[in-house]
């Protein structure tokens, strides 16, 4: 019995050290520009019969700003949001907004910041943002659903302050950070 474990234990290491190995070169697989290649393609691609931009998806903009977001490129995200602005008929989702400032606040870029934040609770007032449906709630998140918004809309919507807080601790600004946690 103790030796067929050990053959296991020894075998759970190998398969172990083989899954890190693999690990390891999927983080170095810089994918990030192959992607924005592909949306340009899909951009230049996918127009109406007026030649306008049509919407890839809310799932598409937000996958793109979110990786905008894990490489700190402002460039890109800017890129991408003026991309989803022209699209016709598209509501940005409150994920996408997320991403969005999350990218400027890795840079500290607290102007552009602000101006992302207050942009956001100004679409929020009017309607103007997709929000998830309350029906699409995780586990995680059900306990901050209500019988307007998701879970997963609420924690989008605290996120945006914590990120906005974030970058003002960051700048220096922690006078301004207690402000917006005071509000």
């Amino acid at each position: 019995w103790r030796m067929k474990r050990r053959g296991l234990v020894s075998k759970s290491q190998e398969t172990s050290r083989h899954d890190e190995r693999q690990l390891d070169l999927l983080r170095r697989e810089n994918n990030f520009g192959s992607a924005l290649v592909v949306f340009e393609a899909a951009q230049t691609l996918h127009r109406d019969e007026k030649g306008r931009n049509l919407s890839l998806g809310t799932e598409v903009y937000d996958a793109l700003l979110r990786s905008c977001m894990l490489h700190s490129n402002t460039d890109a995200a800017t890129h991408i949001w003026e991309a989803l602005e022209r699209a016709r008929h598209f509501v940005p989702s409150a994920s996408c907004f997320l991403h969005l400032l999350g990218t400027f606040a890795s840079k500290s870029q607290n102007k552009a910041v602000l101006d992302i934040f207050n942009e956001f609770r100004l679409l929020a007032k009017e309607g103007r943002i997709h929000w998830q449906p309350v029906k699409e709630d995780d586990a995680r998140t059900t306990g901050l659903a209500d019988s307007d918004r998701s879970g997963k809309a609420r924690a989008t919507q605290m996120l945006m302050y914590v990120k906005l807080i974030e970058s003002h601790f960051h700048s220096g600004s922690s006078e301004k950070a207690l402000a917006v946690l005071e509000e």
